[in-house]
C-alpha cells in the first residue's frame, strides 16, 4: 500500500511516466503497448482496492466506504470511479439526474439520502475541475464531514475553496482537512484511500500499544 503511494506521488512529479500513461490513457510503444500497459496497471490497481478494502475492515471493523461531493455534471465521472474503477463509492445522488422525482419534488428527502450516506461514510473525497466552479452542496456536505469527525480530502481548486477578498476559507486549514497532490479523479481517490488506511493501520497500532501496556501494568 505504502509503496503504491508513494510510486503514485512520484509520478505526480514526473518521476514515474509509467504510472502517467496509465492514468492519461497514453498509448504505449509497439504492438500491443497500450493494451498490456492498461491491463497490467488496471490489476494492480483493481489489487490495491481489493487490498485497502480488506486491510481497512481488519482495522476498522468495516469494510471502507467514501463520499464523493462536487457539482452535479461530474455524476458521470463519480459513476465511472465507483463502477468502472470499481472504487467503494458511498453516494446515491450521483444516480439521480436532475429530472428525478426525489430531484424534482422532494429535495427533503435527498438532503436525508446525502446525510446519511455521509454518515455512513469513511471520508468524504472533494472534487472540483475548475476555478469557476461555485460549491454549494458540498459545503454542506464538508460541515456534516467534520461534525461527523470525518476526514475531508480535497482533489483541484475553485472559488469556493480558495481565499478571496471576504473569505479566508479559514475551514479549509481544519485538522480534518487535506489537500491531494492531483487534480485527476481517479489518482485522488486512490492517494485518499492509501493515506486513510494507513492512519487506520496507526491507530490501531497504537490502540494495541495501550492495551499491552494495560495489561504489563
Amino acid at each position: 500500500m505504502a509503496k503504491l503511494y508513494c510510486r503514485l506521488q512520484r509520478e505526480d512529479r514526473g518521476e514515474s511516466p509509467y504510472f502517467l500513461q496509465y492514468f492519461q490513457g497514453v498509448s504505449g510503444r509497439g504492438a500491443g503497448g497500450a493494451n498490456s500497459l492498461k491491463t497490467k496497471h488496471s490489476f494492480l490497481l483493481q489489487c490495491f482496492t481489493q487490498y485497502a478494502i480488506k486491510a481497512y475492515e481488519q482495522e476498522k471493523g468495516n469494510p471502507m466506504k467514501f463520499y464523493v461531493a462536487g457539482k452535479i455534471w461530474h455524476a458521470p465521472k463519480f459513476q465511472h470511479l465507483r463502477d468502472t474503477v470499481g472504487l467503494p463509492v458511498n453516494s446515491r445522488w450521483i444516480d439521480l439526474d436532475a429530472l428525478h422525482p426525489v430531484v424534482v419534488h422532494h429535495k427533503d428527502q435527498l438532503w436525508q439520502m446525502c446525510y446519511e450516506d455521509v454518515r455512513d461514510c469513511d471520508f468524504v473525497l472533494l472534487y472540483c475541475e475548475d476555478m469557476s466552479e461555485e460549491q454549494r452542496g458540498a459545503l454542506v456536505e464538508i460541515g456534516m464531514a467534520y461534525g461527523m469527525n470525518k476526514r475531508v480530502y480535497a482533489i483541484g481548486k475553485c472559488n469556493s475553496i480558495r481565499p478571496n477578498g471576504i473569505s479566508d476559507v479559514a475551514f479549509t486549514h481544519h485538522h480534518l482537512w487535506t489537500w491531494l497532490d492531483t487534480d485527476n479523479l481517479v489518482k485522488g481517490a486512490f492517494y485518499a484511500m492509501a493515506l486513510e488506511l494507513s492512519r487506520a493501520i496507526k491507530l490501531k497500532a497504537r490502540q494495541d500499544d495501550m492495551t499491552i501496556q494495560g495489561c504489563a501494568a
